[in-house]
């Protein structure tokens, strides 16, 4: 077996000069040649490498300890981006060679119907692409949750004044979901929470950087037959079953009594 491996690498940002490090890694991978379901074994076992490695040397020389921080909060170290990255596809490759010599056992094949996925962007009049998507066929293998339940996650994130905002979701959101405690028995609390942290830790990001994009989001959890859908903003989703269209939720938008009157008592006009 060949493994031809392709990998953007986001360590709980997406980078610009420095990577913000929580314990939590997503990794969006393209690998040719390679079964999907061994793709995500692949990458989770490179991850589970690098996060029980010294990271120290890609320590950036200062910290946040001159920003203002909750008293609750926990420090937050950055990382180098470049020479981490460069460490992370290292560290793949050699898991990768690894298994080309001693191939690991495969996962389970999927006992339910696997969906077809497809995906198309117009960037429209626009001079850059802001939007971002997610799909991962392979979620629990992705992020070894070893419950025996098999997941898919789908995710579009709509950016506006930049791209930063709709990029740090689509890298974060899935996985501060799979860390969830209770992901199988609450996925909507699970999502909501997901969410809520997804946006404080972007917030953070943007104060330091003085960042001023933002994105509505909409993603979908699948875990066995059961399907829970969440959203932030006037992203929407659809149900389709035999032509027919299944109502699954409803935007925020302005034309809500109850968002309008929520955005009101924000303090916006």
């Amino acid at each position: 077996m060949y493994l031809c491996v392709c990998v953007c690498v986001c360590v709980c940002v997406c980078v610009c000069v420095c990577v913000c490090v929580c314990v939590c890694v997503c990794v969006c991978v393209c690998v040719w040649s390679t079964p999907p379901a061994l793709s995500a074994l692949l990458c989770q076992a490179a991850v589970a490498k690098v996060l029980q490695s010294d990271l120290s040397p890609f320590h950036c020389p200062q910290t946040l300890a001159n920003q203002e921080q909750e008293v609750d909060q926990d420090p937050v170290q950055l990382l180098q981006s470049d020479p981490f990255q460069r460490f992370f596809l290292n560290t793949l490759r050699e898991v990768g060679v690894a298994w080309h010599r001693t191939p690991p056992t495969p996962p389970p094949s999927p006992t339910s119907f696997v969906p077809l996925c497809s995906v198309h962007a117009i960037r429209n009049a626009r001079r850059k692409m802001e939007d971002r998507h997610v799909a991962l066929e392979h979620f629990s293998t992705l992020f070894n949750l070893q419950d025996g339940v098999q997941r898919r996650y789908y995710g579009v994130f709509d950016g506006h004044g930049g791209v930063d905002a709709a990029v740090f979701a689509a890298a974060h959101l899935q996985v501060l979901l799979s860390q969830e405690a209770e992901l199988r028995s609450a996925a909507a609390a699970a999502f909501r929470h997901a969410f809520q942290l997804t946006d404080q830790m972007f917030r953070d990001k943007a104060g330091r950087e003085r960042l001023r994009s933002g994105s509505t989001g909409v993603a979908v959890l699948i875990q066995d037959q059961d399907l829970t859908l969440a959203w932030l903003g006037d992203s929407q989703a659809l149900l389709v079953t035999q032509g027919h269209v299944v109502p699954l939720m409803e935007p925020h938008k302005p034309e809500r009594e109850d968002e309008r009157r929520r955005v009101e008592e924000l303090g916006a006009a």
